[in-house]
């Protein structure tokens, strides 16, 4: 409980200062598949609101590959491709590229996650004429889980970026806290209700965005590339051949 209530005195100057606040809907549906063992291919497609629910700030689709090799560590690559709101009052296409790496663990009955993803992303500020320019970033993240209910999760997380670009190097640009359920539904889908509180640093005006986040997710059964069992030769068949 200490702990809790430090972070709420941390956040709560933070939230009210804000000099511009949104709220906002994310909604996503997820598909994952295994592609060999310990190699998993997912694909996500998002549609983000913001304005008060009035204007779609973006559209995209994510593929990733990620990688177990052992219980602890994980790493993934991920690509995204999307059309964005900018600056201009006007759409236009963008692309994302980002690593990750990763360590789990179980404390307390809880499941703890921290991550690093290092971005290289398209921006939609104008740079010397040149609009979309590729920004860099480096992303640390924390998270935990926790069964609260037969076949449902608790899970709150906290992420900050950070500018990895020249001029900006090591400055924070944003913040997230989420919090939110997520429930399976038979064998292989999930659902998930999340609340999150997003506040960017770098913009001319800073932005306090508050958002509510519905998903669904499904992995789907079996590997993309299974070996195929070899058959034993029958007696039968050895002395045909």
């Amino acid at each position: 409980m200490r702990s809790l209530s430090l972070l709420i005195l941390i956040c709560l100057p933070l939230a009210f200062s804000a000099q511009y606040t949104d709220i906002g809907g994310w909604y996503f549906i997820k598909g994952s598949k295994d592609i060999v063992k310990h190699w998993k291919l997912s694909a996500e497609g998002d549609l983000r609101m913001d304005h008060q629910f009035g204007n779609l700030e973006t559209a995209f689709v994510d593929l990733t590959v990620e990688n177990s090799p052992t219980k602890i560590f994980e790493w993934a690559v991920n690509y995204r491709f999307g059309n964005s709101y900018e600056s201009r009052s006007m759409y236009s296409l963008r692309h994302r590229w980002s690593v990750d790496a990763g360590i789990k663990t179980e404390l307390a009955k809880f499941d703890i996650k921290a991550r690093l993803r290092y971005q290289w992303a398209q921006s939609d500020i104008q740079v010397n004429d040149l609009y979309h320019p590729w920004s860099q970033q480096l992303r640390t993240k924390l998270s935990a889980s926790h069964k609260v209910f037969k076949r449902t999760f608790l899970e709150v997380s906290g992420e900050v970026w950070w500018s990895m670009s020249t001029g900006h190097y090591g400055q924070p640009t944003d913040f997230r806290i989420s919090t939110g359920l997520e429930r399976r539904v038979g064998k292989r889908n999930y659902v998930s209700l999340s609340a999150i509180w997003n506040r960017s640093f770098d913009a001319i005006v800073p932005t306090n965005e508050w958002v509510g986040a519905l998903g669904f997710k499904r992995d789907f059964k079996g590997d993309i590339f299974k070996k195929k069992k070899k058959k034993k030769a029958t007696d039968d068949a050895m002395i045909g051949s």
